[in-house]
């Protein structure tokens, strides 16, 4: 099944500096956790890990449709270093699912072939959340 992505880009409002905790992560999106549609974030950030520019795509009730590619387009062109993933579960439910495992893995892979750290992956539910990082996934 294919489904649409609308790519959107915002700036962030109230934080200033390093992406330096999943608790950040979480803050930055929090407001945007939406239980009807996933979401998925993508913080650019410089050498330093300081965000450049967020990108965001939207997908549907349970199920967000990106590639590498599409990503990594969105790094590139904004002479990203690192990048920092997030994305909602509309279910509030923040356990990570297979496919969500399987998708950092091969994000993760690429990244490390083109030269660009992945910092983290955080999935955000209803006023929680889940990083691969802390959890040691990454």
């Amino acid at each position: 099944m294919n489904y649409t992505i609308a790519y959107k880009t915002f700036t962030l409002r109230e934080m200033e500096g390093k992406v330096n905790s999943p608790e950040m992560v979480s803050d930055i999106f929090r407001e945007d956790w939406n239980p009807i549609q996933e979401s998925m974030y993508a913080l650019i950030c410089n050498n330093k890990n300081e965000y450049i520019k967020v990108e965001l795509a939207r997908g549907n009730a349970n199920s967000l449709a990106i590639t590498p590619r599409e990503l990594f387009i969105h790094v590139l062109n904004n002479n990203g270093c690192s990048v920092v993933l997030a994305h909602t579960h509309p279910s509030g439910d923040v356990t990570p699912s297979q496919e969500d495992l399987q998708f950092t893995m091969k994000i993760k892979k690429a990244c490390d072939i083109m030269g660009i750290k992945l910092l983290d992956h955080c999935i955000i539910g209803n006023g929680t959340y889940y990083s691969m990082s802390k959890e040691g996934v990454l």
